[in-house]
């Protein structure tokens, strides 16, 4: 009898540990049959399909595999519902069963053999709650007449703000060590101190918003932790990396690329997260479009992936990004733009940019058959018209070697008071000192020749030289990086 039950007490720890290199989640939704659905994982940005789920006649499916998943935030979407979904929360214990219905994923949700997985519902269904109070509330104060009421209302709404974060408080509290608790605590952004400054003290309020700015800022990581892979594979970690780096930070090249330094050190305690962080920084700021910005992009790619710091990309990216920073390297705001020489002029003469005698030069390269520079050039005559006796010049490369089709365009173009330049034989090496694969491309110059602007078309040149002449206001350059559509159907 005894050696039964030893035999017994090992089959069961075999069982038990069977999938203890693999996962198998045992899905159960009442009210479908014979379908599919996609079991997909989050991504910072994005969300990545991982396999195809089959639902038998009874609502089944199982989700497995040999290998563990990587912790964070799955999601189960459902094409035949218009691709309605919920989300399961994975950790290191990935053999359990989850059961629910159609008519409520997760009001309805039953979860076995995962406690932390029931809790992470249980947390789910009481943000349901707070979602719906606040709804009721707000509907309430776009309704309301009174003033008063409307008043009393508010405070409501901010009751129920605290209620949440209350809440939030309490789940990690109860939880630690968790992922339920490291995603719940993510979601608490610090709360700034009041700071008592004298009425006597001079701009108190933009002394006051300073304060905010950079206590906001010292602490804005406080509760994620930036080097824990697992938050990757939910939608915080680049929520709360992206909106540090475009909303609160002062959008200033300099800033973002000591920040950046700050954030990367941070994630380097895992290589999963540090390679994030550093791929994020350049990605993004290669492709921004906002002014000035590729500084950062040389930096990151510097620093890290030209360094031998970035061990994940081959020897055919590392090429190609270090022809791509040779390009831009030249011709950064605030640097002094390179000379242009010889360029021969219309009557056959030679000159360059560094004899321009101006304040402000506009350094425009342009194509006589390019559509946009049919539309632009013509602009850009309006704006030196506007402005040509208050210091400013316009210096005119044209990109291509027909002199014929050169000089004709200015004549039609009335462009005869700009300094009109060609290159013939390409002596300049315009393309590699200026960047131009396209055209129209106009620079801004200060009177020391330094870049003030690039790559900007006529109607912010216009804005640009109204600030710098004539003290105009400057309308703030805006990106959201967020307009994207997501594709769930994105294999992995």
């Amino acid at each position: 009898m005894k050696k039964i039950s030893m035999l017994v007490a090992a089959l069961l720890f075999l069982v038990s540990n069977a999938f203890s290199g693999g996962y198998k989640i045992k899905i159960t939704v009442h009210g479908i049959k014979d379908t599919i659905a996609y079991f997909g994982y989050y991504y910072a940005d994005k969300e990545f399909a991982k396999d195809t789920l089959h639902f038998d006649s009874k609502g089944v499916a199982i989700a497995q595999g040999k290998e563990k998943l990587d912790e964070g935030i799955y999601l189960v979407i459902f094409p035949s519902m218009q691709n309605k979904y919920f989300e399961v929360l994975i950790n290191d214990d990935q053999n359990f069963s989850l059961e629910t219905d159609t008519a409520d994923f997760l009001r309805h949700m039953k979860v076995k053999g995962n406690d932390e997985v029931a809790a992470f519902y249980e947390y789910q269904v009481k943000m349901l709650d707070f979602y719906d109070k606040v709804q009721k509330l707000n509907k309430e104060y776009k309704a309301e007449k009174d003033p008063e009421k409307k008043k009393e209302i508010k405070k409501q709404i901010q009751e129920v703000d605290k209620e949440v974060r209350a809440y939030w408080e309490e789940v990690a509290k109860k939880h630690p060590g968790t992922l339920l608790a490291k995603i719940v605590k993510a979601l608490i952004e610090p709360q700034v101190p009041k700071f008592n400054i004298p009425d006597t003290v001079k701009n108190k309020d933009s002394l006051l918003q300073v304060k905010r700015y950079y206590y906001i800022k010292k602490h804005y990581f406080d509760n994620l932790d930036l080097s824990d892979p697992r938050l990757l594979r939910s939608p915080l970690y680049y929520k709360r990396v992206n909106n540090y780096f475009t909303r609160l930070l002062v959008q200033n090249p300099d800033t973002i690329i000591k920040e950046g330094h700050k954030l990367i050190k941070m994630a380097s305690g895992n290589h999963k997260t540090y390679q994030y962080m550093v791929a994020y920084m350049l990605g993004y700021y290669e492709r921004t479009k906002i002014m000035g910005m590729d500084k950062v992009f040389l930096d990151i790619a510097k620093n890290y992936y030209l360094s031998g710091k970035a061990d994940w990309v081959d020897s055919t990216f590392l090429s190609k990004l270090r022809d791509r920073v040779r390009k831009i390297e030249p011709n950064i705001i605030g640097e002094k733009a390179h000379d242009l020489k010889p360029m021969e002029l219309s009557n056959g003469a030679f000159t360059s940019l560094y004899k321009v005698e101006a304040d402000y030069t506009i350094l425009v390269f342009w194509d006589p058959g390019c559509g946009h520079c049919k539309k632009a050039m013509p602009k850009i005559k309006k704006i030196y018209d506007k402005f040509k006796n208050k210091g400013v010049e316009v210096f005119a490369v044209c990109t291509i070697t027909d002199t014929a089709e050169w000089k004709k365009f200015i004549r039609e173009k009335h462009l005869e008071d700009f300094i009109n330049v060609i290159d013939r034989y390409n002596l300049s090496h315009f393309r590699d000192y200026y960047d131009i694969y396209s055209t129209p491309v106009i620079y801004l110059l200060d009177k020391d020749k330094k870049i003030l602007a690039k790559r900007i078309d006529p109607e912010q040149l216009d804005e640009l030289l109204e600030y710098k002449i004539n003290g105009k206001e400057i309308k703030p350059e805006k990106e959201n990086a967020d307009d994207k559509k997501k594709d769930r159907k994105k294999k992995e």
